[in-house]
């Protein structure tokens, strides 16, 4: 999931909602600014989540204004941290221990 939080759930897709159809089902979910408070229900645009994160303060040269990479940081980032979540949950499911997660 890639939208505002909500928007899956208004569609009848949300984790719940699947989780009725397949009780093995992964759900990753993704928002510029969390499921919860003051800003999630911001639209996150990589370039403003990097800006609002610092990650623009430390780049560029000291005597100039900061400079974005030609790679979208926020987006490459925000979708490696749901590749491993993903695989630490399928490590969990499949009986590795040391990788199980608890809800709650």
């Amino acid at each position: 999931e890639n939208f505002k939080p909500g928007k899956m759930e208004e569609w009848g897709l949300g984790p719940e909602d699947l989780e009725r159809l397949n009780e093995e089902l992964i759900y990753t979910r993704i928002s510029g600014y969390g499921q919860t408070g003051p800003y999630s229900k911001l639209p996150g645009f990589a370039s403003v989540c990097e800006a609002v994160g610092g990650f623009r303060y430390v780049n560029g040269f000291p005597d100039r204004p900061s400079v974005r990479p030609n790679l979208s940081m926020g987006d490459t980032m925000a979708a490696l941290q749901a590749v491993i979540g993903i695989l630490l949950a399928l490590q969990a499911r499949n009986g590795n221990e040391s990788a199980r997660w608890r809800k709650g």
